[in-house]
């Protein structure tokens, strides 16, 4: 509670206000002047809880999308505007697990690592979970680039629908196309198969070719790791042959970790694919005659994920230089554990020395505090999307 300034008079009357949870509390009182107690006073007092205050059960939540504009040309961008509302006029809910996601469950929001909202909003998200406080409403705006097939998103909240929107894709040219990835929630080590499928819609012959594959916004296909393979290159469309799919198949492996990364480890062999892991990607088909397709798919770990397990504990922990020092001692690892890039650390000596000593090397540490991220200039979790 902040101070309260009385004027120079031989008596004011001050009320002092508060909010305060059922129970009971101390209280006191102080008066000051330049810097002197003065006088104080202190007792006890009893909130009673009331009736009316009764936290609503469940997820008493509310949500709306909205998508702008309803119907884009392929290649285009669209905004959407999410919103939730706590239907609780007295209580805080959550946290909540909260995500916007699509047909094939592949998260395109929250992005990993951000944190949205603040206290003085009404809700926090913070690691995707969302709080929001009694009676307030949660509003977000994120954009979506590359659209290039309709699709249909959804507002989850504590696994919960809360609402749905969809998003148009005009199809004015003689060929549509679209492109569908299974499975669309790919582990490390994984592959993903994506269909491109093609329907003539005139009377004459088009022939397509395939010139470029992009995952995350990075051209793999051609030239690229063999971690991207394509079952043909070339589709003829005709009156007598009017429907041809073509077939693209990325493996999520060390390889394709390298090439998007352009790097590799720097203390070891192995690569950053675990970095890889929390996003959703745009994976983009490019044909002559500017047809472009794409869908979206999202990376998940696995429970021998070493830069999962190394994340974590960084995360939970906080992990000091000097922890990680002693890490590198232990297991016999030479290198010196610094300053640079390990002190992105919060500084901070921490009882999980045991659990990094069997469960991690200070290599696999290091290495993950080094390890790039993949990123863009958005706060959506769909990398180039």
């Amino acid at each position: 509670m902040s101070g309260a300034e009385l004027e120079q008079v031989g008596f004011e009357c001050v009320t002092l206000m508060w909010t305060a949870t059922a129970g009971n509390h101390d209280w006191r009182v102080e008066v000051w002047e330049d810097g002197k107690l003065e006088d104080s006073r202190s007792g006890k007092i009893r909130v009673e809880k009331s009736s009316s205050s009764t936290c609503l059960s469940g997820v008493p939540l509310e949500g709306h999308l909205e998508v702008y504009p309803e119907w884009v040309e392929a290649g285009d961008s669209v905004s959407v505007h999410i919103t939730v509302t706590n239907l609780d006029p007295n209580c805080a809910h959550g946290p909540f697990n909260i995500e916007l996601v699509d047909d094939s469950g592949a998260k395109w929001w929250p992005k990993k690592d951000t944190e949205y909202g603040c206290s003085g909003c009404g809700y926090v998200i913070q690691d995707g979970a969302l709080k929001i406080y009694a009676g307030k409403t949660m509003s977000d705006w994120t954009d979506f680039s590359n659209i290039g097939q309709d699709t249909t998103l959804y507002l989850k909240v504590g696994g919960k629908t809360l609402a749905s929107a969809k998003i148009n894709v005009k199809q004015d040219r003689p060929v549509k196309a679209n492109m569908e990835c299974k499975p669309a929630v790919v582990p490390l080590d994984g592959s993903t198969t994506c269909t491109v499928h093609f329907e003539l819609r005139s009377a004459e012959t088009i022939t397509l070719n395939l010139e470029e594959v992009d995952f995350g916004g990075k051209k793999v296909w051609p030239n690229g790791p063999s971690s991207v393979t394509v079952n043909k290159q070339t589709v003829t469309l005709t009156p007598t042959n009017m429907q041809e799919d073509l077939t693209v198949t990325i493996n999520i492996d060390d390889e394709l970790a390298d090439y998007y990364f352009k790097k590799s480890p720097w203390l070891s062999t192995g690569s950053y694919k675990d970095r890889l892991v929390g996003y959703s990607y745009l994976i983009r088909a490019v044909f002559n005659g500017n047809v472009v397709v794409s869908d979206i798919i999202e990376i998940t770990g696995n429970p021998q994920s070493v830069g999962e397990n190394a994340e974590t504990a960084v995360k939970a922990a906080g992990i000091a230089n000097s922890v990680l020092q002693k890490v590198a001692e232990h297991t016999g690892q030479l290198e010196t554990v610094a300053g640079g890039p390990l002190g992105k650390v919060v500084a901070k000596v921490t009882p999980v020395l045991d659990f990094i000593s069997w469960s991690l090397t200070a290599r696999d540490v290091i290495n993950w505090l080094r390890a790039p991220t993949p990123s863009d200039e958005d706060n959506n979790n769909v990398i180039a999307g």
